[in-house]
């Protein structure tokens, strides 16, 4: 619960012969490339604070 990290997979690819083949990262524009990885809230942790009386 809480916050995580989720991953992907970011592959380049080109166009060879009417299909998309994978290809090495520098025949990519690395400005265009998007995040392989970001920060999420995955769950709520469900949990709640509880107080006990004020000592005296």
């Amino acid at each position: 619960c809480g916050d995580g990290v989720r991953v992907r997979n970011v592959l380049c690819y080109a166009i060879a012969g009417g299909n998309f083949e994978p290809v090495v990262g520098s025949l990519c524009n690395p400005l265009l490339e998007p995040p392989s990885e970001e920060i999420c809230d995955l769950e709520d942790c469900g949990g709640v604070y509880e107080a006990t009386p004020w000592s005296v």
